[in-house]
Order: C-alpha cells, then structure tokens, then sequence
C-alpha cells in the first residue's frame, strides 16, 4: 500500500494543477468533464501500476510487455472516451482535445518512469 502514495498523490497534485488552470484560463469549462477525465486517466494508472507489480511478481520479463498492452488498451478506450464527450457535450471540441491529451501525457510520463523503474 506504501508503494501506491506517490501514485494518489501524483494523481491529486495534478487534478489540482489543472483545475486552477482551468479557472484562471478556460472560464467555461466544466467540472464534471475535468473530474471525469482524471477519473479516467487514474483508473487505467491505477490498474496499469497493479497489473505491472501483479506480472513482476510472477515473471520479471514480462512488465514491458504488461506496459505495452495497458497503454493499447488505454490508448483504445481514449478514443473512445473522447469520441462520447465531443458528441454528447456542448464544449468546444478544440478544448476538450486539448485538455484530455494534455493530461493523457502527463500521466502517459509518469506511467513509464513507474515501468522503467519497475523494469530496475
């Protein structure tokens, strides 16, 4: 459980970052975009953090390969997700893009330091 802090924590600090950046910038945007966004980006971190200790426990070898298949995985289901807000929301397209992939790197960076790591 330690091990899992900085995650929460790294997940918090953002969310917290981009929500004032939201206020102060991007008048209009939604809350329940913003939160849904980060919910959905920790929750594939999350799992994605658990299946690559899951793996590393059983065969050492194979947490590249549990990296790669989270991240297609994760990478399929933004689409996806992004796809469903542009058609169901009145935001701007441009910034809903720009928002969601914006934090979909931050977490993508800080989702192979954790598997380089977890390759050492």
């Amino acid at each position: 459980m330690k091990k899992l802090i900085p995650l929460f924590s790294f997940a918090l600090v953002l969310f917290g970052l981009h929500l004032t950046l939201i206020l102060f910038l991007l008048k209009d945007q939604r809350l329940s975009f913003i939160l849904g966004t980060h919910a959905f980006l920790f929750f594939f971190l999350f799992v994605g953090n658990l299946a690559m200790r899951k793996v590393k426990s059983i065969d050492p070898k194979k947490v590249g390969m549990t990296f790669l298949a989270i991240t297609v995985f994760k990478m399929l289901f933004s689409i996806v997700f992004i796809f469903v807000i542009k058609q169901n929301s009145s935001l701007n397209k441009n910034e809903i893009i720009l928002n969601f992939f914006g934090v979909f790197f931050l977490y993508l960076i800080y989702e192979v330091v954790t598997a380089i790591k977890e390759l050492k």
